[in-house]
């Protein structure tokens, strides 16, 4: 069925132990059967091994929604679709969900899109750091047991880069020593399953808040400085003179630098474009060569570096 996004909350409960006990209206009657994991619960007890959202309005709670990991139809019928983009929210902000357990994954990143977020799922421990080294998202909710590579080896790791990315830990440890040791390998929240989703993206909302209250008007690599509230950049002292678009793009290099940035990522990012049939990719490679020009002709060290096949990066010295 089709979720009206801007009508229902949503509410997300996830479970351990591989059931989910059936829930009932305010009125005594049932929400109908929950269907358990085929899983061996005794495997995987520290891990939620159903997630079951529900769609309630003014406090009265309809059917919920059971989550299927397959493609088609299962043995609840379809599967429910993604909510359709809201035309009174065209920019929504990207969050990076990384989650083995697929219908937890499934329901966190069903319940985000109904709250306007762009979400993208990643379910291993290398390919989630792949996507934070090469993407860019406002937040990540990362879970800590992942196949692999482990959630606090890829959050030092990321923090050792120098990305700053705001990083909600979403796991079943939670002694006061897991959450310490979270905390201290550089997550900026801990959040203990299970957990109601309001919280969950009241979370959300604090951590990019702060993101942005800590955003600094000037930008700097090496001699070059970007200063965002008079939009003037210098390297060495002196000026660089660039276009509007020069100057957004040399911007957030700035703000990624050390990260490869792709071709696809500043078209949605810096060009705006999400709906274009031909890629812009020729359009980009002038751009940042007219930048190239203006920014390291005749200065040591190059900041601007073509990694190939993959895109850009701004960093002092080689990638």
């Amino acid at each position: 069925m089709d979720v009206p996004i801007d009508t229902p909350r949503l509410l997300v409960v996830l479970t351990r132990g591989g059931r989910l006990a059936s829930g009932s209206h305010g009125d005594g009657s049932a929400h109908g059967p929950c269907v358990t994991s085929g899983e061996d619960p005794v495997a995987r007890t520290v891990m939620p091994q159903r997630a079951d959202i529900e769609l309630a309005r003014g406090g009265q709670c309809h059917n919920p929604v059971h989550v299927d990991g397959g493609e088609g139809a299962g043995a609840e019928g379809p599967r429910p679709k993604a909510p359709r983009p809201n035309p009174r929210y065209p920019c929504r902000m990207r969050i990076l969900v990384v989650e083995d357990e697929e219908k937890v994954a499934n329901a966190l990143r069903e319940g985000l899109q109904g709250e306007q977020y762009e979400v993208v799922v990643e379910r291993t421990g290398e390919g989630a750091f792949y996507r934070i080294t090469t993407g860019q998202f406002e937040a990540i909710l990362l879970d800590l047991t992942l196949p692999g590579r482990d959630g606090l080896e890829i959050l030092k790791a990321i923090r050792e880069r120098g990305i700053k990315t705001p990083v909600l830990v979403l796991t079943a440890r939670d002694t006061l020593q897991d959450r310490v040791i979270g905390l201290d390998s550089g997550a900026d929240d801990y959040l203990v399953k299970p957990f109601a989703f309001a919280e969950l993206i009241a979370r959300i909302r604090a951590l990019v808040r702060r993101g942005r209250v800590a955003e600094t008007p000037r930008r700097s690599a090496g001699d070059l400085e970007l200063h965002l509230m008079t939009r003037e950049v210098t390297r060495g002292g002196r000026p660089v003179d660039l276009t509007v678009r020069e100057f957004e793009l040399l911007e957030y290099l700035l703000r990624h630098q050390g990260q490869v940035v792709s071709r696809e990522t500043l078209a949605r990012d810096v060009w705006k474009e999400t709906a274009r049939t031909t890629p812009l990719d020729n359009v980009i490679d002038v751009h940042i060569a007219r930048l190239r020009r203006k920014v390291d002709a005749d200065q040591a060290p190059k900041l601007i570096h073509t990694v190939r096949g993959v895109g850009f990066m701004l960093r002092e010295g080689e990638p």
